[in-house]
């Protein structure tokens, strides 16, 4: 009977990481329902940013569990889910503050979590537990 290494438990690098992942979650889902509201206001009809934002939500949330899982494509999704959030910081540096100062500020900061906790599963610490994935 072969024997295997022992699992190693999850580092607590990789737990803040994935508590900060879930705070930004939070405060995305805050600034969809915010978004959505001050669509509504403005007279729109249209749910698709609702719409757009659950979706967003949904593949987040699937990829905060596997990273905390230790799936290592998580980690890669997180890196794909990171750089498509950028475009989204361009225009907030651009417009968002001027109109929107708070959601702007929120907004970016919720970026600026994910990229922390991105930084935090690739550091040395973390990369055993990922490497011992097998999917």
């Amino acid at each position: 009977m072969e024997t295997s290494a022992p699992l190693l438990v999850r580092p607590r690098i990789v737990t803040v990481a994935v508590m900060v992942l879930w705070a930004a979650w939070i405060l995305s889902g805050c600034m969809t329902l915010y978004f959505h509201q001050l669509a509504i206001s403005l007279g729109l009809k249209s749910n698709f940013g609702l719409l757009a934002g659950a979706c967003g939500l949904v593949v987040q949330a699937i990829a905060i569990y596997f990273l905390g899982r230790g799936n290592r494509f998580a980690r890669i999704l997180a890196i794909i889910l990171l750089v498509v959030a950028l475009p989204g910081v361009y225009y907030y540096l651009r417009e968002g503050f001027q109109y929107f100062p708070v959601p702007a500020s929120l907004s970016l900061l919720g970026v600026a979590a994910r990229c922390v906790a991105v930084g935090l599963v690739f550091t040395t610490a973390a990369r055993p537990w990922f490497q011992q994935s097998t999917n």
